[in-house]
């Protein structure tokens, strides 16, 4: 994205640990694929989110866990904190393009749009599907 658009900021939202990100995903994925328990294979490939199907190629892009495993904490969160990693890294010479922001802080909001310069500023942040 930065490639196709020059000059164009971008916001790396994060959570406190990988820990809190992991518990977050699984309790969300649980509510929204399988009835309360952590999805299966099966579940994420049933799964009509986008189109059926869409879970599960997402879960292999971004994560490339264990297939009988998709939901495995130690692969999930090393992609986490590795991806975190590469985009601190990737915008390491241009600081002024990326804001690294945890929504959960107070100042998020603030934070955001000062970095946008929208010339509104909103003093909080919307939170739907809590998890």
């Amino acid at each position: 994205m930065d490639k196709a658009f020059p000059g164009s900021k971008f916001i790396l939202t994060v959570r406190d640990s990988a820990d809190v990100w992991y518990r977050s995903l699984t309790s969300f994925h649980s509510k929204k694929f399988s009835d309360g328990r952590l999805p299966t294979k099966a579940d994420l490939q049933q799964a009509d989110y986008l189109y059926p199907g869409f879970a599960w190629e997402i879960n292999r892009v971004l994560y490339k866990s264990p297939e009988g495993s998709p939901y495995d904490e130690t692969v999930l969160k090393a992609s986490y904190e590795a991806h975190n990693e590469s985009v601190v890294q990737y915008f390491a010479d241009r600081p002024e393009s990326l804001l690294v922001v945890n929504l959960k802080d107070t100042d998020a909001a603030i934070r955001i749009s000062s970095f946008l310069n929208t010339g509104k500023t909103i003093d909080r942040i919307p939170w739907k599907n809590k998890t």
